[in-house]
């Protein structure tokens, strides 16, 4: 399946329709924005596929594809639904109107790089739409752009791991959340609060050593610290 199929899906499938209203340059300004897209493959990483989409008024989707076991059959696609905070879906749109809704060619072109997965960002309007698709870029802006997405990535596989492991391994949840933990330090983790429901099942598990469920605790309260992660956590 192509690049702009793969998100396609994404975006149609997981989340609600959005109208627009043709505009002369609708990139620049319109009264109805885009749904904003980003695609990311790597075969071989983990997960090898996974797309992000999000509604103007920050209603977000998440899927990915998960590695194909030994027979080369993929298991079921990770799909959640959420809400990115306020300042994230500002500085999504924001970044996006000020690259003109990514129209452009934005890879670098200085020399041979290593495939750092192919990236695509796109603007989906009713009508149209317009993307760009790069391995690496110098352009800070789409930097700046590739950093959320893949933050909010890293953070749902954290959650996609931890159900796992609640129910098939429950010593494993100790040293995933004791990673985790580690990554909110460095600032590798965004929307923190789309796995927020996950987190509170583990810290209600008597079952669970109490150690893990304190780590639990610890991201839920960065969570409750944050008034624009708290007000985006599911109800």
């Amino acid at each position: 399946m192509a690049l702009r199929t793969l998100i396609a899906v994404c975006v149609l499938a997981a989340l609600s329709g959005v109208t627009s209203a043709q505009t002369p340059n609708p990139e620049l300004a319109s009264p109805n924005p885009p749904i904003i897209g980003f695609d990311f493959i790597l075969p071989g990483s983990d997960p090898p596929h996974y797309s992000i989409a999000v509604e103007p008024d920050g209603k977000a989707a998440y899927r990915s594809d998960q590695v194909p076991p030994s027979d080369n059959v993929p298991g079921e696609p990770y799909i959640v639904k959420f809400t990115v905070s306020e300042p994230t879906r500002a500085r999504l749109f924001d970044l996006t109107r000020a690259l003109h809704c990514f129209q452009g060619d934005f890879e670098y072109h200085g020399g041979r790089l290593a495939n750092m997965g192919a990236k695509t960002l796109k603007c989906v309007f009713a009508d149209r739409e317009s993307h760009t698709t790069y391995n690496y870029t110098t352009n800070q802006q789409l930097q700046e752009l590739t950093t959320i997405f893949q933050n909010i990535s890293n953070t749902l596989e954290y959650g996609r791991r931890l159900a796992y492991l609640h129910r098939y391994d429950k010593l494993g949840l100790e040293a995933e959340l004791k990673s985790m933990e580690e990554q909110a330090k460095d600032n590798r983790l965004g929307e923190l609060q789309a796995v927020a429901p996950e987190l509170e099942r583990i810290l209600n598990d008597t079952g669970i050593i109490n150690v893990t469920r304190r780590r639990a605790e610890h991201l839920l309260q960065l969570i409750k610290s944050d008034p624009a992660a708290r007000a985006a956590a599911p109800q």
